[in-house]
């Protein structure tokens, strides 16, 4: 498997497959390596730390750390989604120039909102980097809602789109934006004031 530079989790909503920049591939589960004491990890899981490593320039048992820490960030990611609606903004993976793991805000303290999570999770606390943003991610979700709600009124096109946690922002890809806001202010509509229409 070849990876990226950054590898977006799960919590990026995609709506079409075709992302702008191509989405990276999610690590799959086979990928972590075993750290049960005493197991000896497989060719497969093997060749997946060896292949981080060498596309990301560390050392074997960096990339098995890295690797190893997947379900966890999935896991809190998850859990953050699902209770702290009201100021999560979103989470994904950097890889470079240092390892971390960026967990988005709204509107609340991040540092005070994860504190009980990473009791949990104590493996991650060394990687989270805290961001502050305007938007949660149920905002940016609302919003995707509404635009392909808007978008589903209009004569049909081709048109992908989704949310950005990086950015934090929704996305609208046509062929030619200047048209298609043309065709949605004639129809009487307005995107919400997060959507970016980009060609």
């Amino acid at each position: 498997m070849k990876f990226g530079r950054k590898l977006i989790l799960l919590l990026i909503v995609v709506l079409a497959a075709c992302a702008p920049g191509g989405a990276e591939p999610e690590l799959d589960e086979t990928a972590v390596p075993s750290t049960v004491e005493g197991a000896v990890p497989t060719p497969e899981i093997h060749l997946e730390a060896q292949s981080y490593a060498d596309a990301l320039g560390v050392s074997l048992e960096e990339a098995s750390r890295r690797l190893n820490l997947q379900d966890e960030i999935g896991e809190l990611g998850a859990a953050l989604e699902a209770n702290e609606t009201d100021s999560f903004a979103g989470l994904w993976i950097e890889h470079e120039p240092e390892y971390k793991v960026v967990v988005a805000f709204a509107g609340a303290d991040g540092e005070a909102v994860l504190r009980p999570y990473l009791q949990t999770y104590p493996a991650l606390v060394d990687v989270i980097e805290i961001h502050t943003v305007q938007h949660t991610l149920a905002e940016l979700q609302a919003a995707q809602r509404e635009a392909f709600r808007i978008v589903e009124q209009l004569e049909p096109m081709s048109i992908a789109g989704g949310v950005d946690v990086m950015t934090n922002r929704v996305y609208l890809t046509v062929g030619n934006p200047a048209l298609f806001l043309q065709v949605v202010a004639d129809a009487g509509f307005e995107l919400p004031p997060t959507v970016e229409v980009e060609p």
